[in-house]
């Protein structure tokens, strides 16, 4: 067990040569030319032989630099360096399973078209993420649907991180104000999401119309919209998912308190709320809108008396095109990232 505290100093203290190394390149060398002898840059980066050999072999692999026998290792002018981003998914701790790939792909594809590879970046230690992409030679990191506990780490400290960071994720207005930090963060606009959905159920003829798991900032958008329209909403008909939220959906089924009914979640968040609604008295169950998912015909054999009538999703390819672009452009341009909400919700008619 003590080995495993030793491993993760010798790491750091690579880790740490290493990001001493790219400083000295740019204050010293700045475009190109020869670094000083083995012996001195040991002195400069305060390692030993063998880390410091480590530290050029990791840079030589990443594109930076190039070794000549009997010469020396030579920084390569700066337009030829390979560029290449780091992408952190979820909490980064093993490989990912893409339940979203078209975000991964997007930011990939644009990043190619900007001659900027793509290095998927992992570790067992979370607090390591950031030090294995310095280790790659990455200059932006992306942090792609991360983990809610991963938020602190990355808005952690930053200090000597050298190159920008972006959050993408789904829910970013769920993140706290005290976790916001400076590292922006790129999401979907929930609030045009919300009104879209009450203005296709109002145009449909609905008013009592039922939002599971809101938020605040939906919530004022939804009441925008009733209030324009003219028509009156009962709030009780809005409520975020807490420890009672199915007792909460009983009591409204069983008084036919709605006529729509808009579903969240994933495929078993919506399995749970399906099962309530199908106790629907009556022969009129409510409409349902339902994200869409890939056990959507699953659901429809399995709960024939509900009436699916849309599905929502969010082009996410956008969402992945959009964070690429800025991110380019701060590699390339020095252009500063900004946080953003993006209007890209989509309603899809179920036949």
């Amino acid at each position: 067990m003590s080995s495993e505290p030793a491993a993760r100093s010798r790491d750091r203290v690579f880790f740490q040569a290493l990001l001493k190394l790219d400083r000295y390149i740019e204050e010293n060398i700045r475009d190109e030319g020869f670094l000083p002898s083995e012996a001195k840059l040991c002195e400069v980066l305060g390692v030993s032989r063998i880390t410091c050999r480590a530290v050029l072999a990791a840079s030589r692999k990443n594109g930076f630099i190039v070794s000549y026998p009997k010469k020396g290792h030579y920084v390569l002018p700066k337009e030829y360096r390979v560029k290449k981003v780091g992408l952190v998914v979820d909490s980064g701790k093993e490989s990912p399973f893409l339940a979203n790939g078209k975000i991964v792909s997007s930011i990939i594809g644009e990043m190619e078209d900007q001659f900027i590879n793509c290095q998927v970046i992992q570790s067992s230690v979370g607090e390591n993420l950031k030090w294995r992409a310095l280790a790659h030679g990455v200059r932006g990191l992306v942090w792609v649907l991360p983990a809610s506990e991963t938020i602190p780490l990355i808005q952690g400290n930053n200090d000597e991180i050298p190159f920008p960071q972006v959050i993408v994720s789904w829910n970013r207005h769920r993140i706290s104000e005290k976790d916001k930090g400076e590292v922006p963060i790129l999401g979907p606009d929930s609030s045009d999401a919300a009104a879209r959905k009450a203005e296709f159920f109002l145009q449909r003829g609905h008013q009592k119309i039922l939002f599971l798991d809101g938020h605040d900032v939906e919530k004022k958008a939804v009441t925008r919209v009733f209030r324009k329209a003219g028509v009156s909403w009962s709030r009780r008909l809005y409520f975020e998912n807490n420890a009672d939220w199915e007792d909460d959906l009983k009591a409204l089924v069983e008084e036919q308190a709605f006529t729509a009914a808009i579903i969240p979640g994933g495929p078993r968040m919506c399995d749970s709320i399906l099962r309530i609604l199908d106790a629907y008295p009556g022969d009129s169950p409510p409409e349902i809108i339902i994200p869409v998912n890939y056990m959507m015909a699953y659901f429809r054999e399995k709960y024939p008396r509900i009436n699916f009538v849309a599905s929502t999703e969010f082009e996410w390819d956008k969402l992945g095109r959009v964070t690429a672009e800025a991110l380019s452009r701060r590699i390339l341009e020095g252009t500063p990232i900004q946080s953003q909400r993006l209007k890209m919700h989509c309603l899809k008619m179920i036949p």
